[in-house]
C-alpha cells in the first residue's frame, strides 16, 4: 500500500459528495466503507505489483456512475470467483435490488479492502476470495467436501472504468442442484433474520462454447463489463 497522499480537486469532490447523497436519498442500505484504489501496476514474469492508496465506496460509486471525469475514477482493486460445479455449470450471481447494480449478472467476489492489508503493505487476495465465497455463495473454501480446487487464474486491467481484478477458480464438489438447493436455504435465513443478500439469485451456465455464446446473446445488458469475455476464455 502506497504512502503516497491520494487527494481529489474540491470540484470532484462536490460531485462525489452529490451524487452520494442522491444514491443515498435512492437505497438507504448503501455504506460509505473504506475503498481501493490502484494507482499503478508492474507486471513481470513472476510477480504483479500494484500500489494502492486508501479512497472510499462514495468514490467509487461515482466512478461507475459516470458522475466524475475518467481521470479522477476509482480504479478498484478486487476479487473474483467463477464457480464450477460438479456436473459442469458455471455459477454467477444476479445482484439485488439493494446493492448498488441491482440485476447486474457477475461473478461472486468484491473489493480488496484495508482489512487485507497487512502491515508490510501486502493484500492477501485469498482471504479476500474466502470470505466472498462465504458472504456471497454460503460455500465454505477451507471445507474439502465443498471445494476441490481454488486457484487464480486471470490478472483483468481495463475495462470501462479501469478497475484492475484477480480472477480465481473455484472447483466444487457440489452438482448445480445442491449449490442451488443450498443458496435458497442460507439466502431465506438470511432474510428471516434481516439482512438482505447480495445476489438475488444464482446464474448456472453449462460449459459448452453454444451454451456459454446464447447466455451472452440473451443477458449481453445486464453482464459486467468483463462477464464476455472471461465465459469465452473459460470454455
Amino acid at each position: 500500500m502506497s504512502d503516497l497522499p491520494f487527494s481529489l480537486a474540491p470540484e470532484v469532490v462536490a460531485r462525489i459528495e452529490s451524487n452520494w447523497k442522491s444514491a443515498v436519498r435512492d437505497n438507504s442500505q448503501l455504506f460509505r466503507g473504506r475503498a481501493v484504489h490502484v494507482i499503478d501496476c508492474e507486471i513481470n514474469s513472476s510477480s504483479i505489483t500494484c500500489r494502492v492508496a486508501m479512497s472510499d465506496y462514495a468514490h467509487y460509486l461515482a466512478t461507475t456512475q459516470g458522475a466524475i471525469p475518467p481521470a479522477n475514477y476509482c480504479r478498484s482493486l478486487f476479487v473474483s470467483i467463477v464457480i464450477l460445479t460438479a456436473d459442469n455449470y458455471m455459477v454467477f450471481g444476479k445482484m439485488s435490488g439493494q446493492t448498488s447494480s441491482p440485476e447486474k449478472i457477475q461473478c461472486a467476489g468484491g473489493g480488496v479492502s484495508d482489512e487485507h492489508f497487512n502491515r508490510g503493505g501486502e493484500a492477501d487476495a485469498l482471504a479476500a476470495v474466502m470470505q466472498e465465497l462465504a458472504e456471497e455463495m454460503y460455500i465454505d473454501a477451507e471445507d474439502k467436501t465443498q471445494v476441490s480446487s481454488l486457484e487464480p487464474i486471470f490478472f483483468k486491467r481495463g475495462g470501462e472504468q479501469e478497475h484492475t481484478g484477480i480472477i480465481y477458480l473455484a472447483e466444487t464438489f457440489l452438482t448445480k442442484g445442491q449449490l442451488l438447493k443450498c443458496f435458497a436455504q442460507k439466502s431465506a435465513k438470511e432474510r428471516s433474520g434481516g439482512r438482505l443478500p447480495e445476489f438475488r439469485e444464482l446464474v448456472m451456465v453449462r460449459k459448452t462454447a453454444v451454451d456459454a455464446e446464447q447466455f451472452i446473446k440473451e443477458n449481453q445488458c445486464s453482464l459486467a463489463d468483463y462477464m464476455p469475455s472471461l465465459i469465452r476464455e473459460l470454455v
